[in-house]
């Protein structure tokens, strides 16, 4: 502004100066202007110089230290806020909390709506993210769709209430003119303590937040030390995968599937398995999602599915009728929607002299549920080749009869999930049961998978199910295993391999144990273990998610019942009650698993009911400690069954 006022007083100047003259009068006046000419501008300099040193220069300062797109404060601010506040931790004890927050799964809406609208839609998550926290908290953007939390000093777990707030502010949809964009975050939360530096609370706090992202994203997690090893170990595992395809380092194993009815293999599941240089075996529950993430599951995929074919046909040609199965390759969700997926099938059938009818494709019901009009059309292309479609791990999240009738597939696999509790969960076994009945309604053949006992085999084949799968017939094995079975394959068993291998000398029989044990805990990971540990001391148990189920469970014999305080649908302690004053297991051992184990109330409880209390999380050895010692102080004998009648009413009154 100020140097075009002097470019105008400049130029009124010189064409005044200059009207009506000539000769050497022109040239005196021209020397007089040059220099009004030049006294104007070093005023005009100095005006500049003044106007920049107080307003312009704190323009320039502003965005120096804050976001242009939001408005917020930019990285750089928080890393100088961060050094100050770190700085004026003058005692220990005193502490310094940080929240990141980012968006999961935004680069698709950058990617799908263009980057006009991610701009807008950040905007939008600033604001509901700043007006989610305190006023003494300071929100800052570090850069895409990354935020910052710097909490001001919080009294207890405050911190996570703030983070679950955060969350809950981000849960309606955002709207940019006529386009809704879904919006959940992933938060990690850290502190530093005095003698700790900006640089690591910002990884500690990024740690967290990966772990939070890992764990399915929309929720936060706090920073643990462990949590440096394994993101280490994640780093080995990616850069070791980047050629495990090509030196070698990945094998096929093949897991047979076999006829209930009789053991006889009917077909053969292809499993990738990896052997790190290092000489570590690396669980495909590891790799595989590093490699879907990484988009190595491509090209690894590939390889699975041409060595899988090139397999069968060799079989087929050096043991012929034994080798009459089918061969199952999984189809991971970014194969599925992959451009070249139906070329690349083609492709490995015709290199192996495979007959489509043969091959069975097997792709998860989540990565369905992804797009499912492009996965009907995709799994079209492929039935149209002649292969096989199976739905793999069914019962796992939102299962929709719905979607099942309109997708072409010929096999439902049912969920390990549905068969763990499987003949002693009353509840599972009546689940399973109701969930087979409604996919062979869609004359849709099933295959059990996860079966891993005896006593669950006899069952499957007793309620007339179709095929099994799991460790109890065979653990996936290298192809020279299976060879094997194919070569001593006997007509008495139609010339095909029988698993397991001893089934034909030894009949299934039921496994000894020493009784019935109910687990209630909505958190499976804990369940899980749980059962695990009692399975192992030769204990059935059964993990029940609900009370209303356990006391579905409870009309039956059950010998020990372990418990959490906290559940979903009521509390533990009316559970434990219901069971002290019910007719059929009054008597009955029961141990209370908690996270407040120096609670006076817990103790006093638990005195009270004749039960024991298990802090959590808690070792193998404490809990059968436990469970003994509960034994003991309710003389260890549940007392004699109660009449239907009385089972009811007991129902009715907690279940109520």
């Amino acid at each position: 502004m100020v140097t075009a006022v002097v470019v105008v007083l400049v130029a009124v100047f010189v064409g005044a100066s200059l009207l009506d003259v000539g000769g050497s009068v022109f040239e005196d006046r021209i020397h007089a202007v040059a220099g009004v000419t030049a006294g104007l501008f070093a005023c005009g300099v100095t005006l500049l110089t003044a106007f920049r040193s107080r307003g312009f220069g704190k323009v320039l300062a502003h965005q120096a230290l804050h976001d242009s797109l939001t408005g917020l404060p930019n990285r750089t601010f928080l890393c100088r806020r961060l050094d100050r506040e770190l700085a004026a931790l003058d005692t220990p004890g005193r502490c310094v909390t940080l929240m990141i927050l980012d968006l999961d799964g935004f680069k698709e809406v950058n990617d799908t709506l263009g980057h006009s609208i991610g701009d807008q839609v950040l905007v939008q998550i600033a604001r509901r993210v700043a007006s989610s926290v305190r006023h003494v908290d300071a929100v800052a953007r570090l850069g895409g769709d990354e935020f910052a939390v710097l909490l001001a000093s919080t009294p207890g777990d405050h911190e996570a209430t703030l983070a679950r707030r955060v969350l809950a502010a981000l849960e309606l949809p955002v709207t940019v003119k006529t386009t809704t964009v879904a919006v959940a975050a992933s938060i990690g939360i850290a502190t530093a303590e005095l003698g700790e530096t900006a640089d690591e609370l910002l990884r500690n706090a990024d740690l967290a937040m990966y772990t939070a992202k890992a764990a399915g994203g929309n929720g936060y997690a706090l920073y643990k030390p462990h949590m440096h090893s394994a993101i280490a170990e994640r780093v080995r595992v990616e850069t070791g995968l980047q050629t495990a395809w090509l030196t070698g380092d990945l094998l096929v194993h093949y897991q047979p599937i076999v006829d209930l009815a009789n053991g006889r293999m009917v077909s053969v599941e292809a499993l990738a398995r990896w052997k790190h240089p290092d000489g570590d075996l690396i669980p495909p529950a590891v790799f595989i999602p590093i490699a879907e993430r990484t988009g190595l599951i491509i090209p690894i995929g590939a390889r699975v599915l041409n060595e899988a074919c090139q397999q069968l046909a060799s079989w087929q040609r050096q043991y012929g009728a034994a080798a009459d199965i089918t061969m199952s390759v999984n189809v991971s969700p970014r194969q599925l929607y992959s451009d070249d997926l139906v070329v690349i099938v083609a492709e490995a059938l015709r290199s192996a002299g495979l007959q489509p009818k043969c091959l069975i494709l097997e792709v998860t019901e989540t990565a369905v549920m992804d797009d499912l009009d492009s996965a009907i059309r995709i799994l079209g292309r492929l039935k149209a080749l002649g292969v096989g479609i199976a739905i793999d791990d069914f019962g796992v999240g939102a299962s929709s009869l719905a979607r099942l009738r309109r997708l072409p597939v010929g096999v439902v696999k049912i969920d390990k999930s549905l068969v763990d509790h499987v003949p002693d969960g009353h509840v599972a076994s009546s689940l399973l049961d109701a969930v087979v009945d409604m996919v062979r309604a869609l004359q849709l053949k099933t295959i059990i998978e996860g079966v891993e006992r005896a006593d669950q085999a006899k069952h499957l084949r007793a309620s007339g199910y179709d095929l099994a799968q799991g460790f109890y017939y065979a653990r996936p094995m290298e192809a020279a295993a299976i060879e094997r079975s194919l070569a001593t394959a006997r007509a008495a068993d139609g010339g095909r391999a029988v698993f397991p291998v001893d089934a034909v000398s030894e009949p299934i029989a039921r496994r000894e144990t020493t009784g019935r044990a109910l687990v209630v805990d909505d958190d499976e990971a804990v369940g899980v273990t749980a059962c695990r540990i009692l399975e192992r001391h030769g204990l059935r148990a059964v993990l029940v998610p609900t009370i209303r189920e356990a006391v579905a469970e409870l009309t039956h014999t059950t010998d020990v019942m372990v418990v959490d305080i906290g559940m979903p649908d009521g509390d533990g302690w009316d559970l434990i009650s219901y069971v002290r004053a019910s007719a059929m297991h009054a008597r009955m051992p029961m141990v209370v698993m908690t996270g407040l184990l120096d609670s006076p109330e817990v103790l006093n409880r638990a005195h009270d009911l004749e039960c024991e209390y298990l802090g959590k999380p808690f070792a193998p050895e404490a809990l059968i400690a436990k469970i003994e010692s509960a034994r003991r102080m309710t003389g260890g004998a549940p007392d004699a069954p109660a009449t239907d009648s009385e089972r009811e009413s007991h129902i009715t009154a907690v279940a109520s």
